[in-house]
């Protein structure tokens, strides 16, 4: 008899305010979780009970994410890509770390992923470097403006198990804002394989000045 394989997904909050002294940390499983909810919308939108990330085909540098974790934390917020995005790499590959053996290109040249080059496995991390962020987040009673804040944004996926693919991550992200909202975006990733793929150190980052990207 086959074995039928259905993802478990998690929806994660951290928020952190060092002055108030203010640490809070939400993960709760998704229920009803679907890709391309309506017609007009691509793979890039999805939605599930509790939460829906929608991208207007339209205006694909935004990202709109609505969700609830609880009856103490609520967001609903915009992403805009203002900097160019960026993967290491050209092409299918691009952006792409594989696990075990390396096959020949299993995917032509083209526009989809080649996921399948790996014999253990993948990862992926694409990039939107600088971002404008806008909207709130509730916390209990208390309501965060969110409005001309700067952030990040990474499209991540674990193609294997988490503890198989990595021993250790560290992530830095830097954003600052001057005087008519340009200013400087300092990225970082870096990962460490397990000893099974030889601890070998990954680290990818980019340098945005001004909005605009000039370092990867």
């Amino acid at each position: 008899m086959g074995r039928v394989w259905y993802p478990n997904i998690q929806f994660t909050f951290r928020y952190v305010d060092q002055a108030a002294g203010i640490k809070v940390w939400k993960s709760t499983t998704v229920t009803n979780f679907v890709t391309a909810p309506s017609d007009n919308l691509d793979k890039r939108s999805s939605k599930s009970d509790q939460f829906t990330i929608t991208v207007d085909p339209a205006t694909p540098n935004k990202y709109t994410i609505v969700g609830q974790y609880d009856d103490e934390v609520a967001i609903s917020i915009v992403y805009e890509r203002l900097a160019e995005g960026w993967k290491l790499g050209a092409g299918p590959r691009g952006g792409m770390s594989y696990f075990g053996s390396l096959a020949e290109e299993k995917v032509p040249p083209g526009t989809t992923p080649d996921s399948a080059s790996g014999s253990d496995g993948f990862a992926v991390h694409r990039f939107w470097p600088r971002c404008a962020i806008s909207g709130i987040v509730r916390l209990n009673q208390s309501v965060i403006d969110m409005d001309n804040s700067r952030g990040m944004f990474v499209h991540a996926i674990q193609g294997m198990r988490p503890d198989s693919l990595a021993a250790r991550w560290n992530f830095a992200n830097f954003q600052s804002t001057a005087e008519g909202g340009e200013g400087v975006s300092l990225v970082m990733m870096e990962f460490k394989t397990t000893s099974a793929y030889g601890d070998v150190v990954v680290n990818v980052g980019s340098v945005v000045v001004k909005d605009r990207l000039i370092a990867i």
